[in-house]
């Protein structure tokens, strides 16, 4: 894959990345899409959200249409406005393009960011739990190396879960119900995608344009329902509820099952190191 030449870089939550290159571009990348927005298309750029989480990229109106915005989700809010800051220094004065700049790919693999520090100091410490269970027995070393396998998932299905479900939340008591205008639909292939998905627009109360993206029906109009505090976060319908319970139960009983089966899985290593 062909090497992007990158002046900063935004790590976004769920292996997303927003990218400032040196050929006047800001990649957006989310799992299995990479959208490619000209720095001529760009009216501002910001931080919002709680505590300033995300990162939201607004694009010049086009004539009688609100002006579209683009957001990415991010956990470090001081790295949310130094790369909001790094792009506003390279901003043309005045956007010379539009909406229609934009263009969107599916690379078969996207460049993740480079892993920071912490993750290299956790893997250093389970090599070095590994190498001190050596004389402790194989039951003890073959758990440890096992768990993660069961742990990993298991703890991504917490933190998920718990994700969904404080999205679900926020929809439920905060959320507001406008229509969704049916721009496009493409088929998509693969055995762990839908056939075809739908992406509709709405407005939200700042009078911004916003995309949802999924499966739907494909009608033309549809009621979609967006929390004011983060407005990139939406659900098809009018009510949050199925994504709060759907998160609870995700959380509680997936994550919760793996965790449960990686500690069992980890208990000789476990006992061998405290005992």
């Amino acid at each position: 894959m062909t090497s992007i030449d990158t002046l900063a870089v935004l790590r976004g939550r769920w292996r997303s990345a927003a990218r400032l290159t040196a050929g006047g571009e800001l990649l957006l990348d989310a799992p299995a899409l990479r959208r490619r927005i000209p720095l001529t298309a760009v009216d501002r750029v910001g931080a919002d959200g709680p505590a300033g989480r995300t990162l939201t990229v607004v694009l010049a109106a086009e004539p009688g249409r609100p002006p579209v915005a683009h957001s990415l989700p991010a956990r470090n809010p001081a790295a949310v406005r130094a790369f909001a800051d790094a792009v506003r220094q390279v901003l043309p004065a005045r956007p010379s393009d539009g909406p229609g700049a934009v263009t969107e790919e599916r690379p078969k693999r996207l460049t993740a960011p480079r892993r920071p520090l912490w993750w290299w100091l956790v893997a250093a410490v389970y090599l070095l739990v590994a190498a001190g269970l050596l004389a402790r027995g194989r039951d003890a070393l073959a758990g440890w190396l096992l768990s993660p396998l069961v742990l990993a998932p298991g703890g991504v299905a917490v933190v998920g879960g718990v994700e969904l479900a404080r999205q679900g939340w926020g929809l439920r008591v905060r959320g507001r119900t406008t229509e969704g205008r049916l721009v496009r639909s493409y088929a998509v292939h693969g055995a762990d995608e839908p056939s075809e998905l739908h992406v509709y627009h709405y407005v939200d109360e700042q009078g911004l344009a916003r995309e949802w993206r999924g499966q739907g029906s494909g009608a033309q109009r549809v009621g979609i329902r967006y929390d004011p505090r983060e407005p990139g976060v939406a659900v098809l319908g009018r009510s949050g509820t199925g994504r709060l319970l759907g998160g609870i139960a995700f959380a509680l009983v997936v994550g919760g099952a793996l965790v449960g089966i990686g500690v069992a899985v980890a208990s000789p290593a476990l006992w061998a190191v405290v005992g």
